[in-house]
């Protein structure tokens, strides 16, 4: 960690650590109330994440931008929770 205006920041050699612990903390929770699928892990949606950001960078249209999140949150959704 290091400073930037008095508050403390991550540094970018443990910047993908701190993301890939707050991912598993946030995935765990969500699946602990059931919302999302429990086999899913957090190397998966980091995956997913990884994933979107290239299609982002293919522009895509919206409408295919809308296809690939709703894929992507039918396919995480816990076969008991609601949309």
């Amino acid at each position: 960690m290091h400073a930037w205006r008095g508050r403390p920041v991550a540094s970018p050699s443990t910047a993908g650590h701190d993301l890939g612990q707050v991912l598993a903390e946030l995935l765990a929770a969500a699946q602990r109330a059931g919302a999302v699928r429990p086999d899913v892990d957090a190397a998966d949606v980091k995956a997913f994440l990884v994933g979107c950001a290239a299609r982002e960078r293919d522009d895509i249209d919206a409408a295919a931008r809308g296809r690939m999140l709703s894929v992507i949150h039918d396919g995480l959704r816990a076969a008991n929770s609601h949309p």
